[in-house]
């Protein structure tokens, strides 16, 4: 069974120590995406100088702990702040975050820890922001908060509950999420590593668009199914890998669109047949020289889950995509497969 459908239209840790800090810090592990009406809870103007001791024993004594400085750099700031540079960050060099003290009101001693996320556009798309929701439900031990036109990443928990590995776990929970906020935000820190082709023994390729576009295959590995394609006037052909396990459906245009908007633009056509079409991740790798956008997506057909790996390419002689899919239990093991096939594409410049 062939499972084309989606082409019918148009184009630190581990979870167990982060569950155990949840326990111990009296902090739900599921957060939400909170929207602020514009007065933040933990803005340093409400810090209580009155109660400092004993957050400043709990940070000094961070301090004293082995190799500490090689990930965090810890300094008073004064008036009850101190302020944590995080340096084991994924996409920034440095992540600066605040640790402060606040009164809520049963007058207990709420530690707050915070981290702005800064160039980072508020006015989220729909891919976005339910990317983001679902991160924020991921997340564990801090929190997503767009307030007042800023996003940030931040955590509270009593004092009286707070020791200096509490702490600690804490401002990695908020370093992380902003990590994990901006490759949600801005796909070009997801960069994959680079493809480029393979020459084969059996080798063959095909041209699209009058030559502009080219893309080698080794034919011993790819079966092509011309009676799939004809049916999906969007799909130029279709490739079963000798598996049976995977295939790959190659569609290319005339009209050149910026490779940024394709993700979005084909997982919103998708939709319009499938709503349960989920993009789960996106970015940018290089193909033999040329920047390609890559995403994957899954979507249920017929009752059966699917999972796509798409990489496209655009230039003044139009667009490409070369989308591979597979079940959800095979993808990671025919990520390769997949790749090999996109390290073929090759655009012959006029």
């Amino acid at each position: 069974m062939v499972l084309l459908n989606p082409f019918i239209r148009r184009d630190y840790r581990s979870a167990l120590l982060y569950w155990i800090a949840s326990l111990v810090l009296c902090i739900h592990p599921c957060t939400v995406l909170a929207q602020n009406d514009g007065t933040s809870e933990t803005a340093t103007d409400k810090a209580d100088h009155t109660d400092t001791d004993g957050l400043r024993l709990i940070i000094e004594n961070l301090k004293t702990f082995d190799d500490i400085d090689d990930i965090l750099d810890l300094e008073d700031a004064g008036d009850g702040l101190w302020i944590a540079t995080y340096k084991d960050a994924v996409n920034f060099e440095r992540f600066t975050i605040e640790i402060g003290l606040i009164t809520d009101e049963f007058d207990n001693r709420i530690v707050w820890i915070r981290g702005l996320l800064s160039g980072f556009d508020t006015e989220l798309t729909t891919v976005q922001l339910r990317n983001m929701l679902k991160l924020s439900y991921d997340l564990n031990l801090a929190k997503v908060v767009i307030d007042d036109g800023d996003i940030l990443t931040m955590a509270e928990v009593e004092l009286r509950t707070l020791d200096s590995i509490g702490l600690l776990r804490i401002v990695y929970a908020v370093a992380n999420a902003a990590d994990r906020v901006a490759g949600a935000l801005d796909p070009a820190l997801n960069r994959a590593e680079a493809l480029s082709r393979s020459k084969h023994e059996e080798e063959s390729s095909f041209e699209l668009l009058n030559g502009s576009f080219v893309v080698h295959y080794n034919r011993s590995d790819w079966i092509e199914r011309p009676e799939i394609a004809k049916n999906n006037v969007d799909i130029d052909l279709v490739f079963q890998h000798s598996s049976s396990e995977v295939f790959v459906a190659v569609s290319a245009n005339r009209m050149q669109i910026s490779v940024e908007n394709l993700p979005d633009l084909a997982i919103d056509d998708i939709r319009s047949v499938f709503p349960d079409a989920e993009m789960t991740k996106r970015g940018f790798r290089t193909v033999n020289g040329l920047e390609t956008i890559y995403w994957e997506h899954t979507l249920t057909t017929s009752g059966i889950q699917l999972s796509y790996f798409s990489h496209a390419y655009s230039d003044s002689s139009g667009n490409l995509r070369i989308i591979g899919w597979t079940t959800p239990n095979l993808i990671e093991v025919h990520r390769s497969t997949i790749e090999s096939f996109v390290a073929g594409l090759e655009v012959i410049m006029p």
